[in-house]
């Protein structure tokens, strides 16, 4: 019994040493956080430019001159606020573990009462003894938390990275479409000059004109069409940027490039897209959280002393006071805490069903980014080596024949807008070919991008056959 109280003593005296220790510093330690988070996030993404150029703003930078991807994710990086908040987000995760590790305050009770006869005076320090046994699950719950912010946190940034790289891409491809489609328009408008001056003469029907002035409109309309793209496409771009107010007109550097194969390796994509998959690695750690959260509970409902101290009492008229020790007691009447235990490991397998299905749901879009990639790799070959030639051989026949009078200027125009036709389908199929192959490296960065992969990897219009004839 002796022994006993003296515990009883002590513990409060324990608790309350340990209560009245400062949480360590929480900022410095979110900061290594974020830093080895971003390493990684680099590391995967080659994301490897030098925020240091970039100076105190986004539009500096703009001002020295065009923009190449690679300064435009880091400036994406350094002003987005998706990384802000993904810094905070961090902090909080550091913050929740250190406060796991910290012991509930001890409680001073004290009471005074006056009677006739004198003051009765009573008091107690109590602790919270569970508290003991649950800090070190506690740490580990706050700990796999932690973990699965990491990743989610790197699951965002891997996504900007890409965001930005794509809407790069959009842009060239939109600037690409302008200049083929004001092409268009010029021959259009050729086309129908000529029409007008043979019109004019008597030489030719009123619906032959106004076929090709609708013909001409058509085209000033798709010109329109896609200058409107391009600012969208733009404005994409800036707002991934962070800039509050746009340029005048954003210079870029680079173009689409022409060989979205090199380099990009698909084998055994599925298995190595689940190995890197950031998704996955969050589950993993929430599943582990969950199952300690299991155990808190059920060791938690084993416990019925919830705390324990000292209390002293002097009453009135006495002049001694007596100190004895202190404990509380959970009774398991009503709640004997098989509710919160189920309840506990429904939570374990409901994040194990999502785990497999995020799991299914990468690799199944790696094996469609495999296949769209072969397909679209395929398709621009074709364009580029046997159509666009042979469409160019077409309209360099023509003219040939033009020039021995065999076929009329009409001929020459209509297979020249069939030539652009076909030069905008290659550019849209180049432009898709890029995006899958981002698409793909977004994948092996860990991010997959529900959005993307479920885009139709076919984005051209159907150009029809051109049959040389008169008008």
């Amino acid at each position: 019994m002796a022994r006993w109280m003296t515990a009883a003593w002590a513990l409060p005296l324990l608790v309350l040493a340990s209560s009245c220790r400062g949480a360590p510093a929480v900022r410095g330690s979110a900061a290594l956080d974020a830093s080895r988070v971003m390493s990684e996030v680099r590391d995967r993404t080659r994301a490897d430019g030098d925020t240091a150029s970039l100076a105190t703003s986004a539009s500096s930078r703009l001002a020295a001159g065009p923009l190449d991807v690679g300064s435009a994710v880091e400036i994406a990086l350094a002003f987005n606020p998706t990384v802000r908040e993904g810094y905070e987000r961090l902090g909080i995760a550091r913050a929740d573990l250190v406060q796991a590790g910290l012991l509930a305050n001890p409680m001073l009770d004290l009471g005074i009462k006056r009677f006739p006869a004198g003051t009765e005076i009573e008091g107690g320090l109590v602790a919270p003894v569970v508290d003991l046994f649950r800090m070190p699950i506690r740490r580990r719950i706050a700990a796999s938390r932690q973990r699965a912010v990491e990743a989610e946190v790197a699951r965002d940034v891997v996504g900007l990275v890409y965001d930005v790289r794509r809407a790069f891409l959009v842009v060239h491809e939109a600037r690409a479409i302008v200049k083929l489609r004001s092409d268009a328009l010029e021959a259009a408008k050729a086309s129908l000059s000529l029409m007008e001056s043979l019109h004019d003469a008597g030489n030719t029907l009123d619906q032959n004109r106004t076929i090709e002035a609708i013909g001409a409109a058509r085209a000033a309309l798709d010109l329109e069409a896609a200058r409107s793209d391009e600012a969208e496409a733009v404005e994409d771009l800036v707002r991934l940027l962070a800039l509050e107010e746009p340029p005048g007109a954003l210079e870029i550097e680079g173009a689409l490039g022409t060989a979205p194969g090199e380099g990009l390796d698909v084998a055994d994509l599925a298995a190595r897209a689940e190995g890197a998959s950031w998704d996955l690695r969050a589950l993993d750690a929430a599943v582990c959280a969950a199952r300690q959260d299991a155990a808190l509970v059920t060791r938690d409902r084993a416990m019925w002393l919830r705390d324990a101290g000292l209390v002293g009492k002097r009453d009135h008229g006495e002049s001694a006071v007596g100190v004895g020790p202190h404990v509380g007691l959970e009774l398991p009447v009503f709640d004997s805490g098989r509710t919160a235990r189920a309840r506990s490991a429904a939570v374990v397998r409901q994040l194990l069903a999502q785990r497999d299905a995020r799991r299914l749901d990468v690799r199944s879009a790696a094996r469609r980014l495999e296949a769209r990639v072969r397909l679209l790799l395929d398709r621009e070959r074709v364009l580029r080596e046997q159509y666009l030639p042979e469409r160019n051989q077409l309209v360099k026949d023509i003219l040939d024949r033009y020039s021995m009078m065999q076929v009329g200027a009409f001929e020459v125009l209509e297979a020249k807008g069939h030539e652009l036709d076909a030069r905008r389908e290659h550019v849209q199929t180049l432009a898709a070919a890029w995006r899958a192959r981002l698409d793909v490296e977004e994948l092996l960065a860990g991010r997959l991008n529900d959005g993307m992969v479920s885009r139709a990897g076919l984005p051209m219009e159907p150009e029809h056959p051109h049959t040389a004839g008169g008008h």
